[in-house]
């Protein structure tokens, strides 16, 4: 059954307009949550002192599958809270180091992680923030290369 040009340029308008619809959908999914995670325990409280050195590490992963529906901002945010930074500086291992930082690990692979990363050194401190997060941000710029390179981007 041959098919009119009406019917055949209906057909490829819906074709479009589902396709279009998909990719505005799957791409707003897979970066759907826009809060930074609060890891479980935190450095300073009495759980974090009564659990073991691996415990502590167990507990400060990522749920699986997170970071990749995280914006590339709360991926940002995660890495600057995740309780073993100050880890990095005294670790030869960059690459062992940068694959248990999960939300790094993802930011990296992000078009947009040195955007983000420039407009949160940009910013003014605010009150109560770590005073660490500046020397962290400046650290994770100078590893952009580096780290995306290693992530294979």
């Amino acid at each position: 059954m041959k098919r009119t040009l009406a019917e055949r340029v209906a057909f490829l308008m819906l074709s479009a307009a589902l396709a279009v619809g998909a990719w505005a959908v799957t791409g707003r999914a897979a970066c759907s949550v826009t809060a930074p995670y609060q890891f479980p325990v935190q450095p300073g409280t009495p759980e974090w002192v009564e659990l073991s050195a691996n415990a502590r590490r167990a507990a400060c992963r990522l749920p699986t599958g997170l970071a990749e529906q995280m914006t590339s901002e709360a991926l940002l945010e995660t890495a600057l809270d995740y309780p073993f930074n100050a880890s990095m500086y005294v670790s030869s291992d960059l690459e062992g180091m940068f694959g248990k930082r999960a939300a790094l690990a993802e930011l990296v692979t992000r078009p947009d992680a040195e955007e983000v990363i420039a407009r949160a050194l940009a910013a003014p401190a605010e009150a109560g923030e770590d005073p660490l997060r500046g020397v962290y941000l400046e650290t994770f710029c100078a590893w952009l290369p580096e780290l995306s390179r290693m992530a294979g981007v």
